[in-house]
C-alpha cells in the first residue's frame, strides 16, 4: 500500500511529480483537440469539393486493384488514419500499464 492510501501526505517532490503529469496529460489532450479540429476543417473542405453523391461514384484505376471508386479511396484514407490514432492510444495507455496494478486485465487496450 503506498504511504498516500496510508494516510500520509505527499512530498513536494511527489506534488511536484504529480503537477508535471497533470500538465503533460493537458498539453497531450489540447493537442488531440487540435488535431481533430484540423481534420473536421479539412473534412469539411472536402465536403464542399465532393458535395455531390455522383463524385464519389467516379471511377479510377489502381495498378493492383484494377478499377476502384473515389469512395473507396476516401474511406482507405480514413480508415489509415483512424489506424494512426489507434496506435498513439495504446502507446499512451502503455505507460499505465504496471500503474492499474491488478485492474490490467480486465483494461483491453493494455492486454493487447
Amino acid at each position: 500500500m503506498s504511504e498516500v492510501a496510508r494516510g500520509k501526505k505527499k512530498t513536494a517532490q511527489e506534488e511536484s511529480e504529480v503537477a508535471r503529469v497533470k500538465k503533460k496529460i493537458a498539453q497531450e489532450g489540447s493537442e488531440i483537440a487540435r488535431g481533430k479540429k484540423k481534420t473536421a476543417q479539412e473534412g469539411s473542405e472536402l465536403q464542399v469539393l465532393l458535395n455531390q453523391e455522383a463524385h464519389l461514384e467516379m471511377k479510377g484505376y489502381h495498378p493492383d486493384f484494377g478499377e476502384v471508386k473515389i469512395r473507396e479511396l476516401l474511406s482507405t484514407w480514413v480508415v489509415h488514419d483512424l489506424t494512426h490514432i489507434a496506435q498513439i492510444v495504446r502507446i499512451m495507455a502503455n505507460r499505465y500499464r504496471t500503474d492499474v496494478g491488478p485492474w490490467s486485465e480486465y483494461i483491453g487496450i493494455i492486454k493487447k
